[in-house]
């Protein structure tokens, strides 16, 4: 079927081009998001976006900390998502906001600095 296709296409463009979702070890999440972990992982991976699901990622630009997607908007960014490191998963904006606030907390707290490559040891 075209739908097996395109998702061994997929999988293939993950596996031999490095063109899709990553996610950090220690991946962060909100309160909403938390008891539901590996689901939400689970169905990310599979390009199945949750509306109210946003995403906390390492930045596109140099100009940002981190970046915050709301996730059903990714099918509609081009190749954002073949780019994206996660490093947060929260629901709603506040508690993807607040998640982005504890993460920049965590980093300064450990290294005095907001460079949040180096805490995630993404270097």
């Amino acid at each position: 079927s075209s739908a097996a296709s395109d998702v061994y296409k997929r999988q293939t463009q993950c596996l031999l081009m490095g063109k899709c979702m990553k996610f950090i070890d220690g991946l962060y999440f909100g309160p909403k998001a938390e008891h539901n972990k590996k689901e939400l992982v689970r169905k990310l991976k599979k390009e199945k976006y949750l509306p109210g699901l946003w995403l906390i990622t390492l930045p596109h630009n140099e100009g940002n900390i981190l970046d915050m997607v709301e996730a059903y908007t990714l099918p509609y960014q081009g190749g954002l998502k073949d780019n994206l490191t996660v490093a947060g998963i929260a629901y709603g904006r506040d508690e993807a906001l607040e998640l982005v606030r504890q993460i920049v907390d965590d980093t300064y707290n450990k290294l005095g600095t907001v460079d949040i490559i180096k805490y995630l040891g993404l270097e």
